[in-house]
C-alpha cells in the first residue's frame, strides 16, 4: 500500500459492509501511509437486512460507521454511495419519480454537511439515482465498464455526453470515471491504450481503479502512474 501511495493513488474507497464491520486499525493503518479513507455503501441487503434500505437507514448507517470510527480513533474522510438498480427502482416506485434520492440527500447531509462525497452509479439502464441526486457538493464516479460483459462499453466520451445532456446538466467537473482492472468472465482487461486515450480525449481529470484488492499488484500501480504521465489524473 505504501507503494501505491508512491506511485499518486492517494484515496482508498473501502466498502463498509464487506466481510463484516470495517476495522478501524486498517484505516488507521493506511491514514499513516498518507491515504484518504472513504466509506463505500451499497443501500441494500445485509447488515440490516435483505432488500433496498430507506433513504434514512442509508444515511444512518454511514453515520454510525463514521461516530464508530471516531470513537476508536480514526475517521473517514468521504461517502462512496453506490447507487444502481436498487435505487433506480426504488426512485421509480414513487410518484413523482425519484423521492428515494430526493430524501436521500438532505438527510445524509444533516448528518455530514460538507464532507466529500461521491455517488458511485453506472449509466443506461442500470443507473440509479444520478439525475435525482445532484447537487453541488456531489461528485459521480461513473463505471466505464457497464453491459452485458463489463470490459469497456461506455468510454469516457461517452459518460461526457450522457452527462451533458441530462436533466439537470451533470457538470463535467464533478465527473470521475470507475475503470474495471479485474478480468471479466472471460479473463480479458480492456486494451489499456484505447482507455487512456479516450480518457484524455474526454477531458475527464481524475479516476479510480475497480477493485484493487482483486486485480494485480503491478499492474494498478502502472496504470496509477501512466493516469498521471498522461494528464488524465494528478
Amino acid at each position: 500500500m505504501a507503494k501505491l501511495r508512491t506511485d499518486g493513488m492517494r484515496v482508498l474507497r473501502v466498502q463498509l459492509q464487506d466481510d463484516g464491520p470495517l476495522d478501524p486499525e486498517n484505516v488507521k493503518l493506511w491514514r499513516a501511509l498518507g491515504f484518504k479513507v472513504w466509506g463505500a455503501v451499497r443501500p441494500s441487503n445485509q447488515p440490516l437486512h435483505n432488500g433496498t434500505w430507506t433513504p434514512h437507514e442509508a444515511a444512518e448507517f454511514f453515520r454510525d460507521e463514521k461516530l464508530r470510527m471516531i470513537r476508536a480513533g480514526t475517521n473517514l474522510a468521504g461517502a462512496d454511495w453506490n447507487f444502481e438498480r436498487e435505487v433506480r427502482d426504488a426512485d421509480n416506485a414513487t410518484t413523482p419519480h425519484g423521492q428515494w434520492s430526493a430524501q436521500f440527500v438532505p438527510y445524509f447531509r444533516s448528518f455530514c454537511p460538507t464532507l466529500p462525497a461521491h455517488l458511485d452509479s453506472v449509466y443506461g439502464d442500470f443507473a440509479g439515482g444520478i439525475n435525482n441526486v445532484y447537487t453541488p457538493g456531489i461528485r459521480f464516479s461513473v463505471q466505464t465498464y457497464w453491459g452485458a460483459e463489463g470490459l469497456w462499453d461506455d468510454p469516457p466520451t461517452n459518460i461526457v455526453k450522457w452527462c451533458a445532456g441530462a436533466q439537470p446538466v451533470i457538470p463535467k467537473a464533478v465527473v470521475k470515471l470507475l475503470v474495471r482492472v479485474v478480468p471479466n468472465s472471460a479473463g480479458q482487461l480492456p486494451d489499456w491504450e484505447a482507455v487512456f486515450s479516450d480518457w484524455k480525449a474526454s477531458g475527464l481529470l481524475g479516476g479510480s481503479w475497480y477493485y484493487i484488492d482483486g486485480a494485480d499488484f503491478d499492474l494498478v500501480r502502472w496504470l496509477t502512474r501512466e493516469a498521471i504521465r498522461r494528464g488524465c489524473a494528478y
